[in-house]
């Protein structure tokens, strides 16, 4: 790719689900990119204000209630849905190159209200703007996806991979470097049971990091 070409099609694809999730009526609040330069040639690219607090996902010693304040509160998110659920896209591009690349998905419970419901709730206990849900019992979900090109081992740790629960263990190999797109359209179909006409999912970072071996395991794969 021509210098800096990679950053336009990264843009893109942030722009592009945004687009999406705006027609649909599901953003509450999205922040936008941060684009800082942390060596030469290389860069990363996050939401606006991002801070230490967003690091709290990594916590294993605290409780889902205590995140999702945190991450509320502070306002650590690329896209904050109409939920309260919370989207995350990070970047790292060396010399025109990702190499890195973090999304993560986080609700604080299993229950599918739409906004009518939601607003319904809210108006009816008086609750907080960010705690409508906290005192209504529910299993968290938290998925993140994660490209490490340079700390990749076959088979223990994907170059890409699917991290559940925050379980330090599980990584699910996946195909390859996966679009925020691609990544958000999953969420909308198995989470929300929302689908969205494949036309919108054409951003195609990387052809397959998985290897012959993680292809033999339970992996993810797309066509």
């Amino acid at each position: 790719m021509a210098e800096k070409q990679i950053f336009k099609v990264v843009m893109k694809d942030i722009q592009n689900i945004k687009k999406i999730l705006y027609e649909k009526e599901l953003i509450l609040e999205e922040k936008g990119e941060s684009v800082k330069e942390i060596a030469k040639n290389s860069y990363n690219i996050t939401w606006n204000e991002k801070s230490p607090k967003s690091n709290i996902i990594y916590d294993n010693n605290i409780g889902i209630d205590f995140i999702m304040r945190e991450l509320l509160v502070n306002r650590q998110y690329s896209i904050l849905l109409y939920d309260r659920s919370i989207i995350q896209f990070e970047f790292i591009i060396n010399n025109n190159e990702i190499t890195k690349q973090r999304m993560l998905f986080i609700k604080k419970h299993n229950k599918i209200l739409d906004k009518n419901q939601i607003i319904s709730i809210s108006s009816e206990q008086d609750t907080d703007f960010f705690d409508y849900f906290f005192e209504k019992p529910g299993i968290p979900t938290m998925i993140r996806i994660d490209y490490d090109k340079e700390n990749s081992k076959d088979c223990v740790h994907p170059t890409s991979h699917l991290t559940i629960s925050n379980n330090e263990t599980c990584r699910i190999p996946i195909k390859s470097l996966m679009s925020c797109t691609k990544f958000v359209l999953m969420i909308l179909n198995n989470f929300y049971n929302i689908e969205v006409e494949s036309k919108y999912d054409n951003i195609t970072y990387i052809e397959e990091t998985i290897t012959q071996k993680e292809k033999n395991m339970v992996h993810l794969n797309w066509n």
